[in-house]
């Protein structure tokens, strides 16, 4: 009798300590979504030790490695070209560990020591597949050229050093993943991917992450490139259709017309792969969606981010439901739309430290305060380069500029600016660098 009464006891007491651990658990959890703004996700998690069990139970996703801080060195193990400029590196762990996994959508890191350049490199690149595969990173690079309006505008140093130099055997160094463009695979409401160019990338890795859970969530894709030869994994992507009977894949061309399409491209004959000539738009994707609900995701330019902010919010799309990343940026939210309040072209950042003057020229695409100051041979301290660190803070002296995109915690500082995410928005600004 007293034995039963024992173990009952015992076992009413485990009962009521695991009760206790779950409700802890949740009140954590309700506390992160509520700061999540206030800090990069992941590093959120993992300081409170919840990263892997939101990964399994949020994220379907069932294993995941250590994080590490700062950079790691890895091997480049395969090198595959996906388009003309544009290739994909396969990144094995030096230490064989398995690798921490990631929001599908995420970016890493990259660093590099590169020839000619008087300090480290680093760049962010998206993960391109899902964060099931983690004996090994896949990041895909496309090659930064000068505009041809403007041949004296430097090529991408890192996109150019990856895509020339680069080959299988050579080591990189990488951060653990990071970023908030990310996407919550267990959710079910329609998703709605709208890629520009290289800003697929992202896409693939959610693609992947959602048919790799099982879901029976609807997937749109609207995947705008210049030609067909410019576009990236693009038999992937037909191969996914077969796979994922939700997926709907809408291609558009903005440099082929409808005449050359219907002569020089394969039809395709599945009818949730479709082809269109010119670029994306609000008339486009009302052709296609059955309504304006649903979670939508934009990766392009920052003159395609503008356009679509404004389509999407004519359409009278959820504020909430909308997340944007810049291309070449890698950043988080589109904070405003972006538009400076003047016209900027040719404008003077003038650096005070250093003495130099800069010309700003608007149609530098992907061009930030940070890099034009780097090409110009001056040193700004930079981790990130998305607007989420920090690092880079530098104080305003006189003018105004305009982030591109931000976290909550960027314009706290007022004054001051984050020359990584930044473009100048008077005629003349001048830094303390």
């Amino acid at each position: 009798m007293y034995l039963l009464a024992s173990v009952g006891g015992v076992f009413f007491s485990f009962g009521l300590f695991l009760a206790i651990k779950e409700m802890w658990l949740f009140h954590r959890v309700k506390t992160l979504n509520s700061e999540q703004k206030k800090a990069n996700i992941t590093q959120l998690l993992y300081k409170v030790g919840l990263a892997r069990g939101i990964l399994i139970d949020k994220y379907a996703i069932t294993k995941t490695g250590s994080r590490w801080d700062g950079f790691k060195s890895f091997t480049v193990i395969g090198k595959v070209k996906e388009s003309d400029g544009v290739y994909s590196f396969l990144l094995q762990p030096n230490d064989q560990q398995i690798l921490a996994s990631f929001f599908p959508g995420q970016h890493v890191m990259v660093q590099a020591d590169i020839e000619g350049q008087c300090q480290t490199i680093s760049r962010a690149y998206s993960l391109s597949d899902s964060p099931e595969k983690l004996e090994h990173y896949r990041i895909t690079v496309k090659k930064q050229l000068a505009p041809s309006r403007k041949p004296d505008v430097p090529s991408g140093i890192m996109s150019t050093y990856l895509v020339d130099q680069v080959e299988v055997g050579q080591q990189l160094k990488l951060s653990a993943p990071s970023g908030h463009f990310c996407l919550n695979v267990n959710q079910h409401h329609p998703l709605v991917l709208i890629a520009g160019g290289i800003g697929i990338t992202p896409f693939i890795s959610m693609i992947n992450a959602v048919i790799n859970a099982n879901s029976e969530r609807t997937i749109w894709l609207f995947y705008s490139t210049q030609t067909p030869h410019t576009r990236v994994m693009f038999e992937h992507l037909q191969h996914s259709c077969k796979r994922y009977k939700n997926l709907h894949v809408v291609m558009c061309y903005s440099a082929a017309t409808s005449k050359w399409l219907d002569e020089n491209e394969q039809q395709p004959t599945d009818s949730r792969l479709s082809s269109h000539s010119g670029r994306i738009t609000l008339a486009l994707l009302k052709q296609y969606l059955p309504s304006n609900e649903g979670e939508f995701f934009v990766c392009g330019t920052k003159q395609m981010m503008a356009q679509m902010q404004e389509n999407l919010l004519l359409w009278q799309v959820n504020q909430e439901n909308i997340h944007f990343e810049v291309v070449h940026l890698t950043a988080g939210t589109l904070r405003k739309t972006i538009q400076t309040s003047v016209t900027t072209e040719n404008s003077i950042i003038c650096c005070a430290r250093s003495g130099k003057s800069l010309k700003w020229h608007d149609s530098d695409e992907g061009t930030s305060i940070l890099s034009l100051a780097e090409f110009n041979g001056i040193f700004i301290r930079n981790s990130c380069r998305s607007g989420e660190c920090g690092m880079c803070r530098t104080k305003i002296k006189s003018g105004e500029v305009l982030h591109l995109v931000a976290n909550e915690e960027t314009m706290k500082v007022k004054g001051t600016c984050l020359p990584c995410v930044a473009v100048p928005n008077s005629q003349e600004v001048t830094l303390d660098i």
